[in-house]
C-alpha cells in the first residue's frame, strides 16, 4: 500500500521534459528524483502515502480532506497516483511558477469535477476542508508557542 508499480529510473526523456517544462537544473532533478524513490521505491505515489508524507511535514488531525483536494490537483492524469513528473511539475509550479500557473492550479483544486468551472458547492466543501486544516494548523502552533514560552527553539 503506498507506492505501486511505476517507472524507477528517470528516462532521458523525462528528463528532457522536466528540463524543458520545470525551472530546475538536470542534478536538481536526479536529485528530486532520488528523493522521491525513495519515499516510493516503485515509482508511484498514491494518495495513502500521500496523506502520511503530508502528515510528517504538517503533523495535524484531519489532514485527509485537504490532502485528497491536494492530491487530486498534482493527478494530473487522474490515473489515481502521482508520478515523478507529476510531482515535479507540480512542485515547480507551486514554488516557481508564474502567477498564472500558480492561479491554474488553484483553479484545478477547486474545480472538484474537472468540469473546467468552479460551482458554488465545489468552492464551500473545498474551503471548509482548507479552513478546517489550518485552523488545527494554527492551534498547535499556539500550543507549541504558549508551552515554549513566546521561544522557538
Amino acid at each position: 500500500m503506498g507506492c505501486g508499480i511505476g517507472k524507477i529510473e528517470l528516462s532521458g526523456e523525462d528528463l528532457m521534459f522536466l528540463l524543458l517544462h520545470t525551472h530546475y537544473t538536470e542534478e536538481a532533478i536526479q536529485m528530486w528524483h532520488k528523493k522521491f524513490v525513495e519515499e516510493c521505491p516503485d515509482g508511484n505515489l498514491y494518495p495513502d502515502r500521500f496523506v502520511a508524507l503530508y502528515k510528517r511535514l504538517f503533523p495535524v488531525e484531519n489532514a485527509e480532506d485537504f490532502c485528497r483536494h491536494v492530491f487530486r490537483t498534482f493527478d494530473t492524469d487522474k490515473s489515481g497516483y502521482i508520478d515523478f513528473k507529476e510531482f515535479l511539475f507540480a512542485i515547480d509550479s507551486i514554488s516557481t511558477g508564474t502567477p498564472e500557473e500558480k492561479l491554474r492550479r488553484a483553479f484545478s483544486m477547486y474545480d472538484v469535477n474537472g468540469k473546467g468551472i468552479i460551482c458554488l458547492g465545489e468552492m464551500v466543501k473545498v474551503m471548509e476542508d482548507n479552513v478546517r486544516f489550518l485552523s488545527k494548523m494554527v492551534s498547535n502552533f499556539v500550543w507549541i508557542w504558549k508551552n515554549l514560552n513566546g521561544r522557538i527553539v
